[in-house]
């Protein structure tokens, strides 16, 4: 399974996937993803010493600045080892983390979902997650969403037709009725992530939901402040109005063994 898969070997297959689709330097690609993991993982004081391209964040902040959003940055090469780093640190250690056997106390947070026909897993990146997912439910509709006119949506696609999962650009063609929703540093990128995450229950009314964000955390494609009912919001405030606004609309947060409680498990009341 790629959740058990070396990280390295997983690494390799990668780079030498985005050469043969997207024409990519892949010796590139590999090195810049190696610093990158590096640099995620490293305390603030040492990473001001790791020689780190942070070009593109810096273009991304520097736009939000001047009023702009600069969504260029997802149509980057360069943004898919941001991806990768985003993979091996935090979503392929979420989806082990809920296999674990006493995640619940008792029992998995995976035995937790009952039957499961159909996962969304939301701003799939490259679509490893999704890929994944469809590895742990193989009877399962898996869908990935993702952003079109993009270099990782070329992977996803490539990925989607030899793992049996389906790609949307647009929520509209998944259906209600999802089962798991996985969200793993998704809402970040959302300028107005209530009022997405409203038209999301709205329109799948998921059963169960794996949510990981980091909305008071400076990276690429995250904002300042965010757009909730009209009104500006320092992003440090967020994610409790965020978690609010799910009890409000019928989600239970369970308490889990989960480091840190993520990612956050959210369920159907």
């Amino acid at each position: 399974m790629l959740i058990d898969k070396r990280p390295k070997d997983s690494l390799i297959e990668f780079c030498k996937m985005c050469e043969n689709i997207l024409g990519s330097d892949k010796n590139k690609i590999y090195s810049d993803t190696i610093k990158l993991i590096k640099y995620y993982k490293s305390s603030k004081i040492d990473r001001e010493s790791l020689r780190v391209d942070l070009t593109r964040e810096n273009k991304w902040y520097k736009a939000l600045k001047n009023g702009q959003i600069d969504y260029s940055i997802y149509s980057d090469d360069g943004f898919l080892s941001e991806m990768w780093a985003c993979w091996i640190i935090y979503s392929r250690n979420y989806l082990r983390a809920i296999y674990s056997p006493k995640s619940l106390f008792s029992k998995s947070i995976k035995d937790d979902f009952g039957v499961v026909n159909k996962i969304v897993d939301l701003g799939c990146g490259f679509g490893y997650t999704t890929a994944a997912l469809k590895e742990m439910y193989q009877d399962a509709d898996v869908y990935g969403t993702n952003l079109e006119n993009t270099a990782q949506i070329k992977i996803c696609r490539f990925l989607a037709d030899r793992r049996k999962f389906k790609i949307v650009t647009d929520i509209d063609d998944i259906g209600s009725e999802v089962d798991l929703l996985f969200a793993s540093e998704y809402f970040e990128h959302i300028l107005n992530p209530i009022d997405h995450l409203r038209d999301i229950i709205k329109k799948l009314n998921p059963k169960n939901m794996l949510i990981a964000n980091a909305f008071n955390v400076r990276s690429v494609g995250h904002f300042n402040y965010y757009k909730i009912d009209e009104e500006l919001v320092d992003q440090k405030l967020v994610s409790k109005i965020f978690n609010n606004e799910l009890r409000k609309l019928g989600y239970k947060k369970i308490k889990t063994k989960l480091w840190n409680n993520r990612p956050n498990y959210y369920k159907l009341t």
